[in-house]
């Protein structure tokens, strides 16, 4: 994790105040990076939102080269346009990546005009993507939710029958 920056400021009805404007940060959120001092370099950078502790949050950076840990007040939710759904495949096996879980969207009809991004989470076995539509979306569900990922091989597979099936939710 990086950027040591603190916003400690201990006034809780302040910091209330200040997020009445902005938009609400959840997990799986597209969050782009702002207003950063001392680790400038990830200012303009998107990632995923994927926990929050103490008022920062664990930011999975679409390149996958890290998770950044950045103040609340340092992230900037990207609006999802009129038709995109966020989606989390969860129970992902150990070897994917975004570029595998993106073959294996694709190899069932879902390119990149129907999934926007994949952004995938190693250490919790997470995988959060962008449908480009509610129809899109309701069709990988359909396709996805409670199936198998197999491109490793079955041996290669975790050893409970529940972690082998993705389970897929709406965010």
């Amino acid at each position: 994790m990086s950027d040591a920056e603190s916003s400690a400021s201990g006034d809780s009805s302040s910091s209330r105040s200040r997020s009445r404007g902005r938009a609400e940060i959840a997990v799986g959120c597209v969050v782009e990076i702002h207003g950063l001092e001392k680790s400038v370099e990830l200012n303009g950078q998107e990632g995923v939102a994927v926990s929050c502790s103490a008022g920062r949050w664990a930011v999975l950076l679409r390149d996958e080269a890290r998770k950044v840990s950045v103040p609340s007040e340092q992230l900037r939710r990207r609006q999802l346009g009129p038709q995109e759904v966020r989606l989390r495949f969860c129970n992902v096996p150990e070897g994917y990546d975004s570029a595998l879980m993106r073959q294996e969207l694709e190899d069932e009809c879902f390119g990149e005009d129907a999934v926007l991004s994949v952004v995938h989470d190693t250490e919790n076995h997470h995988c959060y993507i962008t449908a480009a539509s509610q129809a899109k979306a309701r069709q990988i569900v359909l396709n996805f939710d409670g199936r198998r990922l197999e491109r490793l091989g079955p041996g290669l597979l975790p050893e409970s029958c529940l972690r082998q099936n993705v389970k897929l939710e709406w965010l």
